[in-house]
């Protein structure tokens, strides 16, 4: 991986850690924090920049009892076109302080319940636009 993608990262990173720490009052906040710091999301971070695409932002999936699905979302630039913006989706569990699951590429689809097999939304958990 391009050596300028990962300290892309990890400077953002650093940055998110010093104003929003992984005890953050907020859970989605929290969720965040804990979702940067976990090596699957940071390889993935790294790879979406590696492919020349812009990251374009974190958004909230769902939130139900001790789950938050973010999604990392990216553009690619002109003239490539995506139908399906380049994103990423983490479901975290902030009691445990662990990312249960990373899906890459995500693509807004929703996938149930969540199940041991691990389907990206718990049991009462509505995906995006449900």
């Amino acid at each position: 991986m391009p050596r300028d993608a990962q300290q892309a990262v990890a400077a953002a990173v650093r940055e998110l850690l010093e104003r929003r720490p992984t005890n953050a009052a907020d859970p989605v906040e929290r969720a965040l924090a804990i979702a940067l710091v976990d090596k699957r999301v940071h390889d993935a971070l790294v790879r979406h920049l590696s492919q020349g695409e812009v990251f374009f932002g974190v958004g909230l999936l769902a939130r139900a009892q001790e789950h938050v699905v973010l999604s990392f979302e990216f553009r690619r630039l002109p003239p490539e076109i995506a139908f399906f913006p380049p994103s990423i989706a983490a479901r975290v569990n902030i009691d445990a302080g662990t990312v249960d699951l990373v899906v890459d590429p995500y693509r807004g689809e929703p996938l149930g319940p969540v199940t041991t097999s691990g389907e990206l939304f718990p049991r009462g958990m509505p995906a995006r636009n449900s």
